[in-house]
């Protein structure tokens, strides 16, 4: 998910997604493994102090935190 500095919560838009030739992360990484891809949100213009929050909880980290500028 993204949130902005309001906690306004952002899920994945597919449409979004479609736009910028994404697909969505929906996998699984070992330790150390890493990915690269877009996924795509529909965000205000005003929203500011973007956070990315990716799920990593089977690798123990809980959840890993992307500011976004």
């Amino acid at each position: 998910v993204l949130k902005d500095n309001t906690n306004q919560v952002y899920k994945i838009n597919a449409a979004a997604v479609t736009a910028v030739g994404g697909t969505t992360l929906d996998l699984d990484l070992v330790p150390g493994e890493t990915v690269q891809g877009r996924i795509g949100f529909d965000v205000p213009a005003k929203a500011a102090e973007l956070t990315l929050a990716v799920s990593a909880d089977k690798c123990g980290a809980g959840r890993i935190l992307v500011r976004l500028r």
